[in-house]
């Protein structure tokens, strides 16, 4: 390892987002890749880990990766697994861009968020919401319709 490279060093790569966050928990396994008030702070590695676990939840339940996932979330660790919508949108907002994106899955933190789940649900949008609990977790998927963590692709829709 180059110890003066920096991992925004990788953005000079020309690799998609995924590809780079794999380069930099390779290079970079031990660094800090997102800190969130001294609450969750994780490498590299354990970013990866969490996307990769996020990406087979998905992928669980028929998502492939060239299929649009829209997350609605404030700004929480678990945002750091996909690129988000702004969670504070209007009803009216989210119901344009879940239209114009098209997305098989909406996520919103497990508190909810009516305004992306009602237009979500006026699209006939499956809308699980998401949940790290701690850096030593792994995400959890829970179904509207169910208490339990959603750990197979039945749904209430």
């Amino acid at each position: 390892m180059n110890p003066k490279l920096q991992p925004g060093d990788l953005a000079k790569e020309g690799l998609p987002l995924t590809g780079l966050l794999k380069k930099a928990a390779s290079d970079f396994p031990s660094w800090s890749a997102v800190s969130a008030c001294g609450e969750f702070d994780l490498t590299y590695v354990r970013l990866q880990e969490l996307v990769d676990h996020a990406a087979a939840l998905v992928a669980a339940y028929g998502i492939s990766a060239s299929d649009v996932v829209v997350l609605a979330f404030p700004n929480t660790v678990e945002v750091f697994t996909a690129a988000p919508l702004n969670p504070n949108y209007t009803a009216k907002e989210f119901k344009f861009y879940l239209s114009d994106l098209e997305p098989k899955l909406l996520l919103t933190p497990q508190e909810g968020n009516r305004w992306a789940q009602s237009a979500a649900s006026k699209l006939n949008i499956h809308h699980p919401t998401a949940k790290l609990h701690s850096t030593d977790s792994k995400i959890s998927l829970f179904d509207r319709c169910r208490a339990e963590p959603w750990l197979n692709v039945q749904s209430c829709q």
